[in-house]
Order: C-alpha cells, then structure tokens, then sequence
C-alpha cells in the first residue's frame, strides 16, 4: 500500500471505532484471565467470568459494530461449546 493509501484508510471514522470496540471487547477478557490466575479461585470464579464476558458480548450495539460482534459471539460458542 502506498502513504496516500494508508493515510486515507486511517482517516476513516470506522477504523479507529472499531480498534476502541476490539480493546473494548478485549478489555473483560483480560480482567477475566488476570482474576483467574489468583491461587484461591474457584469454580465459581471462572462461571462468572463467563458470564460477564458473555454479557458484554451481547450488549456490544448490532447496528454499529455488528460484524464484530457477530465474530466475537462465533469465536466464544466455537471455544465454549460442549
């Protein structure tokens, strides 16, 4: 890609929207991974992390930023399906 080139894809409001809505979203995740390497958590722990996680994924707004919610639900069923 060319400087022009990078420079107009950078321009655009929905580059930036969505890197916010990715850290956003990255965000409870790591919360999640940090509280669960304490040494005395519980199965309980885990379960609500889940769920906070899974919560989150779920109030992301469709309307903007419904191919990466759409992703994120899809990579979370695929690794928590039984």
């Amino acid at each position: 890609m060319s400087n022009s080139a990078i420079k107009s894809f950078l321009k655009k409001k929905g580059f930036f929207d969505n890197i916010r809505m990715i850290l956003e979203i990255l965000k409870p995740i790591k919360n999640a991974i940090f509280m669960l390497k304490r040494t005395n958590v519980i199965l309980a722990n885990y379960y609500l992390q889940i769920l906070k996680i899974a919560t989150f994924f779920k109030e992301i707004p469709t309307v903007d930023y419904r191919i990466i919610k759409n992703e994120c639900i899809k990579i979370f069923n695929k690794r928590y399906e039984y």
